[in-house]
Order: structure tokens, then sequence, then C-alpha cells
């Protein structure tokens, strides 16, 4: 898993964003020389681009860098980044580099460090570092599956607003072992990869050998601990997958001795809970093993639903549910088959598990949407699940179908009349004794003829004759239906945990822990049955052995003891706890009798009450075995075995025996009826009791139905009264609605936006085009116009409507929605009465936009002509001048004309240039390599070009574009290109201290001939200085060193210069 090197080392998988530059840079430059480790860089880089980060690293690391690239392998002491827009994953300990195959939905920092976890497992490590979203949530979960480290930058380190998404997401997921500043996080490596080698998995050398009586008592004490601490037993999970992950927490703790971690357990509050999260740690998914879902879905689905109606209910149970991502796996199936029945059956699925913070994100229904990427098809994400933003919410319908609760499955009792079990890959953490329980607890609590569905390493050995294979490959099986008793399986006892091989420990027992080992060994093994529960009938403790007489109910878990009791149970139950609660005394009824299977047990119930304080008093009842009767054998586990129905007894009791026990029941049976009757005259009394508050309120309400007939007369008066005003506020409606139906026709008519305020600006109407430039609704009536948002940039309207009401003045202006797509004149006018008083003001909008657009469609048209006219001047004086100086009486006309038409070629290709970009900006990495095309030709890797994303303007191009040519020529005749072994470096600056307002661009050659110093200038010298100084108001720097012409051309930031 680790690679194939002799010496593991770890592998560091770095994730960040684009915002996240400045958090590289400063965690590698706290990255020693020789760190022992490797680091992959992950980032989001957009399609059809190349990153320059492997050169930004550089700068500050101090560590080789390289472009990771397919196959290489990885070694120590090195930083590899992915440049392009790709997927990166690890095999082997080589890098996988490989085309994007999906446009959308890509996470490479969740694919990047799932591979690495499961490559490189404790020898992982991830870092989620500035970014939007939550890439590298996923990743993590998979890292700390596999036992390596994760951490996150901490909030407070982000520059950027927005950056910090993707660590606050990882802490989040509480997934992430430490949250550092950037600085900090390669001395937390250094020490995790120190730890590696220093704390090594306790255990022998030898996988045969015997394990030490140390390592045995430093792991029975962390198993007390955690028993003591949170009631969970790990001592039936499988040593190896439960020690890795105590291992973790000590590497993290660099606690090399296994008793001192498990000493630290003791003292440490919150190390326990720490180390019960990595415990739970739950790998699961939507539809993990497609193919053994689409088995269920296929075979057992169909099943469930053969026999029933749609008052039927379909029970399911997913113990171990995790995130609750198996629970909803199971429901959309169940769902998506319920859709085509005629009917509709209910289902109730039963998920549980004991980590409480993975059920509180199953319940929430909330997930990462990268998660289901590629999991669970777009039909069933749109059909499902809610988007919002990244991540997907359970549909409601789905979520109800679905109850999460805390439960245990060597705990708690069982659920029962389930049709279908769903626990895959649980038991395989299990050793043989807890798996041979919990396939017990399945057959009991599997309708016979239910399926159970196992994870593919799974397997049912210990109970084979209950389960037959429904698709061995799948792990599905189907529970025989077995003839004869079916008896509860018994469930654990909350009872101080004991260690298994407690007698084989280093060190004797003292007195006084023998003492409570032998009490707590027989009450165990020995003890009755039994609870204790509050006045309410809540069980706060529960012994072993109570699943004769407790089950468990549908609906949601309860501890309340009459819901928990059998049917037979109940009434005799409530009946004995309520006189014991009511007279706080011990009450027993002897010869009570419960159904188990085919077969009728008798036992003494008996309720007392036990120690407590009196506001809160609780109460112990006891299940005992019955007192008369021949002793039966016991089972070893406090349960005494049953007879069959009808069996025949050793001894048949005589007569007066049996006389003595039908007086007993007789006497019993009277004392019920007297109880009986008791409660019945008490029901008599409350009955006379409400009848005479009855007559009473009778009376009352008749007086009431009197005054009622009164004020009926008094009220049918005022009606005949108001009956005539109706008339007439009638009329004046209809003349209203006439008028109100006139400008309600013309308002929709009419394309002019308009709005009606009284004095005090509040809105009185409006028309429909008035909606376009204030954000208007009919509710908006008789609000103020300055609460409402417009779309104009207009900020004097407040004032301009304020002096209209005060002035009369009627304002007029040109406006412009905010995002520039219309234009408008507003007006401003007073509103007037008919009797000319002002009574508000109206405000109107007459859309301009076609006029606006024209009148700028002739100055851009005036500005073209005038741009051409300027450029066709510009490019006739360049061309008379190069002419001028190619056509020197000194040169040959050869020579004369090969130099003009490079001089005009290069003009020519700097126009193209610019022309592509339809004369606007052009990057200026894409004009250098323009201008040097024609001289690259041959020279590869003698041309260097680097510099940030800089633009410049069509006029900047045109004459960098002849300096360039000019300095590459005279490198091709004298310089850097006229032997094998120059070269030619081009860069550009903008952002050192003495260059914080200019764009210095540099010229370098290296390797050349050496350079005389030319006795007199020329062109190129002269185009270099006055062209550029007359068109760029630059600065030229031309020197002739002895190791190569150096040229620096600074270009003040203006117009011309555009930095990204």
């Amino acid at each position: 898993m680790h690679g194939a090197l002799p010496r593991p080392f770890l592998i560091v998988g770095v994730g960040a964003s684009a915002g996240g530059v400045e958090a590289l840079t400063g965690l590698f430059g706290a990255v020693p020389a020789e760190p022992g480790m490797a680091f992959v860089v992950v980032s989001h880089i957009g399609p059809g681009r190349e990153s320059m980060l492997d050169q930004i690293i550089a700068r500050s690391a101090r560590l080789p860098v390289s472009n990771a690239r397919n196959d290489d392998p990885i070694e120590p002491n090195h930083i590899y980044v992915l440049s392009t827009n790709a997927t990166i994953s690890v095999k082997n300990n080589r890098l996988v580099v490989l085309p994007r195959s999906a446009p959308s939905d890509h996470n490479p920092i969740d694919v990047f460090f799932t591979a690495l976890g499961e490559d490189c497992g404790e020898y992982s490590a991830g870092v989620v570092l500035s970014g939007s979203g939550s890439d590298g949530t996923l990743g993590i979960k998979a890292i700390k599956e596999h036992g390596g480290l994760t951490l996150a930058q901490g909030t407070s380190g982000h520059t950027h607003p927005g950056q910090s998404g993707m660590p606050e997401s990882a802490v989040a997921s509480g997934l992430v072992d430490r949250v550092l500043a950037v600085e900090e996080i390669p001395s937390e490596l250094a020490r995790y990869a120190e730890s590696l080698a220093t704390v090594p998995t306790p255990g022998p050398a030898n996988e045969a050998a015997p394990e030490s009586a140390e390592i045995r008592q430093a792991r029975s004490d962390i198993l007390v601990t955690l028993r003591e601490r949170f009631g969970h037993d790990f001592s039936g999970h499988k040593d190896k997958p439960f020690m890795r992950r105590v291992v973790r927490r000590m590497r993290l703790l660099r606690v090399a001795n296994l008793q001192a971690y498990a000493d630290l357990l003791k003292r440490d509050p919150e190390e326990p809970a720490k180390l019960l999260r990595d415990l739970l740690i739950g790998v699961t998914d939507f539809f993990r093993d497609a193919e053994a879902f689409a088995t269920l879905q296929k075979a057992v689905v169909p099943e469930l639903f053969a026999v029933r109606d749609s008052n039927s209910i379909v029970r399911v149970w997913v113990p171990g549910c995790a995130t609750g991502e198996e629970a909803y796996s199971i429901a959309i199936l169940l769902s998506e088959y319920i859709d085509k029945l005629p009917y509709s059956p209910r289902v109730q699925i039963f998920a549980t598990d004991i980590a409480r913070p993975a059920l509180s994100v199953a319940r929430a229904g909330r997930y990462p949407a990268a998660q289901l990427a590629g999991r669970v098809s777009q039909d069933r994400i749109e059909r499902f699940f809610v988007s919002s933003g990244d991540t997907l919410t359970i549909s409601k319908p789905l979520r109800e179908m679905c109850v999460f609760s805390d439960h245990s499955l060597l705990r708690d009792p069982p659920f029962s009349r389930i049709d279908l079990i769903s626990c895959r890959n649980l038991l395989i953490y299990l050793d043989a004794e807890a798996q041979r329980r919990i396939i017990a607890v399945f057959d009991y609590a599997l309708r016979p003829g239910g399926y159970l569905f196992l994870g593919p390493s799974e397997s049912i050995s210990q109970l084979g004759d209950s389960f037959a294979y429904l698709d061995k490959k799948q792990r599905i099986f189907r529970r025989r239906d077995r003839p004869g008793v079916r008896l509860r399986p018994t469930i654990a006892s909350n009872m101080p945990y004991l260690p298994r091989d407690f007698d084989a420990l280093r060190q004797p027992m003292t007195a006084t822990q023998l003492q409570h080992a032998v009490q707590a060994r027989v009450l165990d093994r020995f003890a009755p049955a039994h609870v204790v529960v509050n006045r309410d009938g809540d069980i706060v403790y529960q012994s072993a052995n109570t699943a004769r007489y407790l089950e468990a109910t549908a609906g949601a878990p309860t501890r309340h003891l009459l819901s928990l009791a059998r049917a037979d149970l109940r009434v005799e139950l409530r009946r004995t706890l309520q006189q014991a609660v009511q007279n706080r005394a011990r009450v027993v009824r002897d010869r009570m009798s419960v159904l188990n299977g085919d077969v009728r047990e008798q036992f003494r119930l008996i309720v007392e009450p036990f120690g407590h304080s009196a506001d809160d008093p609780l109460f112990l009842v006891v299940f005992a075995e019955a007192e008369n009767g021949s002793p039966r054998p016991s089972n070893g586990a406090g349960r005494v075995d049953a007879l069959p129905a009808g069996a025949p007894h050793e001894e048949s009791p005589d007569k007066d025996e049996i006389i003595g026990q039908i007086e007993r029941e007789l006497a019993d049976t009277h004392e019920r009826w007297l109880a009986t009757i008791t409660e019945y005259e008490g029901a008599i009394e409350e009955l006379k009791s409400g009848n005479e508050e009855l007559n009473s309120m009778n009376e009352e309400l008749q007086s009431t139905n009197e005054e009622l007939d009164t004020s009926k007369e008094e009220l049918q008066s005022l009606n005949e009264e108001l009956q005539t005003v109706n008339t007439e506020l009638q009329a004046k409606i209809d003349e209203l609605d006439t008028a109100n139906s006139d400008l309600a026709n013309l308002f929709e008519s009419t394309q002019m936006a308009t709005v009606f305020l009284d004095h005090d600006l509040v809105i009185r109407s409006f028309t429909p085009a008035a909606c376009s430039i204030f954000k208007l609704i009919q509710s908006d009536k008789n609000r103020s116009l300055t609460d409402i948002v417009s779309q104009i940039d207009y900020p004097e309207l407040g004032q301009d409507v304020a002096e209209t009401v005060t002035t009369g003045m009627v304002h007029e202006r040109r406006v412009s929605q905010r995002d520039g797509s219309a234009h408008y004149i507003a007006r401003i006018l007073p509103y007037l009465t008919a009797d000319k008083a002002s009574d508000g003001v109206v405000v109107t909008f007459v859309d301009i936009t076609q006029l606006t657009h024209a009148e700028r469609d002739e100055e851009r048209t005036r500005v073209l002509i005038g741009e051409l006219n300027h450029r066709v001047r510009n490019m006739l004086a360049v061309v008379i001048s190069v002419a001028q100086q190619t056509l020197m009486p000194d040169k040959s006309l050869k020579d004369a004309k090969a130099t003009l038409i490079a001089r005009y070629s290069a003009l020519a290709r700097s126009y193209t240039l610019v022309a592509r970009q339809n004369w606007g900006f052009i990057a200026l990495q894409d004009l250098v390599e323009e201008s040097l095309g024609a001289h690259m030709l041959g020279q590869i890797g003698r041309v260097k070009i680097d510099g940030w994303p800089v633009h410049v303007s069509p006029r900047a191009a045109l004459s960098l574009g002849m300096a360039l040519h000019e300095l590459a020529t005279n490198a091709v005749k004298y310089g850097a290109f006229s032997n094998d072994m120059g070269t030619v470096s081009v860069s550009w600056d903008a952002n050192q201290p003495d260059t914080q307002d200019h764009l210095t661009i540099r010229w370098v050659e290296r390797g050349g001939p050496a350079v005389v110093p030319p006795n007199r200038r020329g062109f190129g010298s002269d185009l270099l200085e006055k062209n550029l100084s007359h068109d760029l108001d630059a600065r030229i720097d031309l020197r002739f060193e002895p190791a190569g012409v150096e040229c620096d051309i600074v270009i003040p930031l203006s117009n011309n210069v555009r930095l990204e």
C-alpha cells in the first residue's frame, strides 16, 4: 500500500484554490530544505490554461519544484505542482495525471486526497488551504479513514474575502486533526513524520507470538475508560483496526507508550471523545457497491411489496447507518418502486448508530454535491434532492420515511417484525463472538422470510441454519421459517466492564477489586432480570436478560417501561407500579406469567422504592423466578429455561396443594376485582362532579341566550338603517369603479413610467412601466419612495422631488439604469388638484434609449474616423522614417532592401496582432512571442520569456514590436543568436519596490560573442530611444556589457499599460 520504496516516507497533499497563492508561498517558505517528506500541490485551474503556480512556489521554497507528470515517482524532499487542468491521483507512490474527463463537478483536491489515503494509509497527510467551495472535505475523510493526518488553515489567515470556504467546510466536518496558521503547518507535519517512526503499532514482532501482559493491561484500561465514559463496549472489536485508531491518536499526541496513553485517557477530559470519534468513523456512501444495490433492487424490493396493500407497513432496519447515505439509498429504491404500484403502502426505515454527530448529519440529510457526482444519477438527484449552492439536501418525503436514533446492537433491545435489515461493512470490525451475537439479534428481529443485506466480506457462518443464500456474491440472505421456540437474544448489561482476560493481568487484584469483580460476575450470571425506573416509568438502568419481558416497539425509540413491556404484562405491571409509587412501599405479585414463543413462563413481579432523593424517587422492578413449581435448570446467564406447555412434571402435586394454589389465585383475583371496583367508584364520583358542572354551565348558557335574543332585535333595527346607507354608498362605489377602470386602462396602455407621490413622498399610484425603474409591487402603495430600491443612477431624485414639492419647480434630467441598459428623461412636476392647488408631485420617465444609442454611435463613428486618420499619418511617418534610415548612402542596395523588408515585416506583424484584437489591448506576452517568432525558429530552449499578465494599448504594441525586432536583429547579427550557445531572456515586472509606478521590460543576452560597443549610433538605437520616448514617454537604458547586450525599457503606468 505504501509504495515500493524500502523505507516509506510521508506524502503531503496540499489543496488550495485560485486565491490561495499567498497561503502556498507562506507554507513552503516555512518548510526546511530537507524535511524528509514529499509535497503534491493541487489547485483549481481553468480549462485550456496552464498555471504559473510552480514558478511562484519556487520563489519562496527551499525544495526543488517541478510540474506533476504522469508516472513520475514521488521522491522525498520534493514539491510536485499540478499546473494543468487535469486529474491527479497516486498509485504505488507514483503520480497518475490524466486529462480531465468531465467539464463540470470537478473536485481535483477530493480526487487526489482520496487516492492518497487509499495508497499511502498512515503515511498520508492532507492540508486544506484558502479557497472557495468545499473541495477537499471528502478527501480528508478518506485520509482519516486510512489513518493519515488532516490539517486545515485557520480562518484568521485569509486575506481575500470568500476564500475561507474550503478550510471552513473541512473543519465543520469534524474530520480535521489540527487547525493551524500556514507557518505552523510544516512543524506539525515534521512532528507527525517523526512519530511514524517513534510510535510503532503495539504488538508482538511476530504475528503468531502471544501478546504481552503489558499491552493487554493497557488495552483493557482503554476499553474500561470508553465503557465508563460513554457506555460503549469495544471489547468485541477486532484488535488490529481498534489498535490502528488508538495508535493514530498516540502519534498525534506523540505518546510512545500504550500504557502512558491509557493513563492520559483517564486524566484528559477531552481525549476520550476524540478517540471515540476516530473509532466511529464510518466508511459509507450512496449506493456503495452499485452492483449489490442493483441486485437488491431487482431481487428483494419487489418481494417486500408482493403481498402488501395500502394499509401495510414495510419495515427496514439499517444498523450502523453512520451519516445516513445507506439508509437514504434504500429509501430511494423503495420510493421508486412504490411509484409504480397502484397503491401506496407505508415504509418505515429505522436507521441506528451509536455515533451521535453522524446521526445529526443523517437527520439533516445535507451532503456535498461532489459526494453524489458519479454515484447518484442526475434523474435521482433532481427527484430526491434539493440543490442549495454546492450542497444537496434529501427531500422532505424521503427524510420523513427514515427515523434516525441512537441504538447499540450489543446493548439495546432489538427491533422486531423487520422485513429487511441492511448492515453492510460493520461485522468486519468485530470479533467472532460479537458477530455471533449480532447475527442472533438479526435472526430475532426479522420476520420469517425477511431479508438480510451484508457487506461483500461478511458472512453468517455462526447461524447458517437460520438463513439461506438469496445471492451469494452480493451477500443477500433470507431468513428461514423454522418451527419451534424463537427466543430473544441476550442483551448485554450495563454493568461495569470487566476485561475478558482479567485473571491474566500483570498484577494480582486487591481484595476490594476482587470483591467488586465477584459481585459483578454473580449479578451478571445469577441475578434475576431487573430495571430501575423513575416515578414516570422511564428506565434509568436496565440489567441483562430483560428480553423475555421487554421488547422494542415500532416508531421512535423509547425508554418508557410500560411502552417496552410485553403486551400481556402491561396491565398488571402498570397497576403494580402505580401502587408502589403511590404508597412508597414494596409491592409483590406472585404467579405472574409471560408467553415466550409457545411456552408460558411463570415469575414473580416485585416493585420497591430504591434509595434516592425524595424529590426524584426511583423504583426497582424485578422479574424474579416463581417460588412454587419444580426447580428448572439455569442456562448460566440468570434465565430459567422454560418447559413446554403440557410437559409432565417430575412429581405431581397433591390435592391440597392444588386447592391452595386455586385459593391463592382466587384471592389475587378478588384483590384485583376490589381494586377495579375502587377505581370504578372513583370514576363515578368524577362523573357526578362533572355532571353538576355541566348543569351549572347550562343555566349560564340559557341566560346568555336570552340576552342574545334582545341583542338580535336591536341589531335588526340597526341593519335596516345600514342597508339605506349601503345603497347610497354602492352608487358612489359604482362611480368610483368606473373612474378607476378608466385610470387602470390608461395606466396599462401608456408606455411612460409614472409615479404619483403626495407631499410626504408617499406613493399613491404608479403605471406598470414604472416597475422597470423601481422595484415596485402593488403592496408598495402608501410606502415612501425613498424606501424603494431604484434601478436607475439618480442620486438627486429625493432632493429634486422635495424641491418640487416645496417650490413647484419643474425638474428635468437625463438618467440611466445602473447597468447602462436603458436611458430616460426624468421629469418631476407638481401634482395639481382641480382648483390648481399643489397636492404632491408626478414623476415621469420617458425612454430615450434608442436616441442615446444613436448619439453614441455617431460619436463612436466620429472618433473612429479621427483615430483612423491619426493612425494612417503615424503609419506613413513610421514608413518614411524607416525608409530614410535604411536607405543610407553607406549601405549597399541589397543590404538596404533586406533590412527594409525585415523592418516592414516586423511592423506588419505588430499591426496584424493589433488588428486581431480589434485594436484593443493585447497581452504583452503574445506581443513578445509574435515579435521574436521569426528569430525563435530553431532556437528552442535559447529564448526565455517570463512576466506577470500585462496588456498594452495598440499604440504601445506597435512601438514595442519595432523595438523588439531591432534588438532581435542585432542579436542575430552580432549577439547571442549569432552562435549556437547564446541565450536571450525577455522579462517584465511592475511589482518591484522601485517600479511600482512603471512597467520595466528587460532584454538580457548571454553566451554570445564578446560585445564591442559601437563607435556610432545606428537606426536601431535611435528607434529605441526616440520612438519609444516619443510614443510612450519611455526611458531607455541600453548597455553593451561584456557578457552581452542588456536593455531596460521603463514605461510609465498610464493609459498605454494595463495590469491584470
